[in-house]
């Protein structure tokens, strides 16, 4: 139960100081040697930014709904088991697991465009 409760407060810490410091990081971004023309201009002829934003949805929406299903199936598990408590601690880091990575799969879909600007965009 140690474990959950610095989980749950690490988490929570972490969305908290995300929550107050991530627009001020995202403003700032175009003050570090990004062109600033660059990362907002409008991508409409560049087939790589496309293709790209296309594999990464992809990648990512795939990913997530696996990773989504994973976890719908350990919860399944640890709600009508009969789990012995040696492989209780086993389940609920796979579950915890599988959370993460679909957190970071839907992510990488939520921001396909932002990760293809960045990487087709000069520096300066």
């Amino acid at each position: 139960m140690g474990f959950l409760k610095k989980a749950v407060a690490t988490i929570g810490t972490t969305a908290a100081t995300m929550s107050v410091y991530a627009g001020q990081a995202f403003a700032g971004a175009g003050l570090d040697g990004i062109n600033q023309q660059n990362v907002y201009n409008n991508h409409n002829n560049n087939p790589i930014y496309d293709k790209g934003v296309k594999v990464i949805e992809i990648v990512g929406g795939v990913g997530g709904i696996a990773f989504t299903l994973a976890v719908m199936i350990i919860t399944l598990f640890i709600i009508f088991g009969s789990i012995s408590p040696q492989k209780r601690a086993t389940y609920w880091i796979a579950l915890i697991s599988c959370v993460a990575g679909a957190f970071v799969f839907f992510g990488a879909f939520g921001f396909a465009d932002g990760i293809m600007t960045i990487a087709t965009s000069k520096s300066k």
